[in-house]
């Protein structure tokens, strides 16, 4: 066999097995080690939970491409205000200045006193700020056209706007 049979039985056989192209590599190989590709940050979404600047503890999730599946939910320790939604709408906050992600959260939702249930409307307004000073300022309207608002800085816990 001539040498430049040889060589071209070996490029055959390379790209036969893939090793002559890094394009035909499989992806995330290579890479130094300790590196990888920075993870993807599923947009539209809200989620967390603590204590209100008001003392209630709430916990809210919702996501922009699958609105009825959220939840948000309020207790107030003294027990005079316990409200349930299921299915919550979410709405990112556009700016037209840089601000910290932003969110609202409305809904038609359940005021629970003991085993009564009456209905009762959300509207709740979350903005992240970090691991520290998340905002949350909920208001919520009964049928009689009375509110309830908790507007402030979350004591504990916090509240993650992707």
């Amino acid at each position: 066999m001539r040498r430049h049979q040889l060589f071209a039985a070996a490029v055959s056989a390379a790209l036969l097995f893939g090793a002559a192209s890094p394009a035909m590599a499989k992806p995330g190989k290579g890479q130094a080690k300790g590196h990888s590709k920075p993870a993807k940050v599923k947009a539209g979404r809200i989620n967390g939970g603590g204590v209100s600047f008001g003392g209630a503890e709430f916990s809210v999730q919702a996501r922009a491409r699958q609105p009825r599946k959220g939840h948000f939910h309020y207790t107030r320790t003294d027990g005079s205000l316990k409200v349930r939604c299921k299915g919550v709408e979410f709405t990112p906050i556009a700016y037209i200045q840089p601000g910290p992600p932003g969110a609202v959260v409305t809904d038609s939702c359940v005021e629970m006193v003991g085993s009564r249930r009456t209905p009762i409307s959300v509207e709740a307004t979350f903005f992240d700020h970090g691991r520290t000073g998340d905002v949350a300022n909920i208001t919520f309207t009964r049928p009689d056209g009375t509110t309830v608002t908790d507007n402030g800085v979350i004591r504990e816990g916090n509240v993650h706007v992707r």
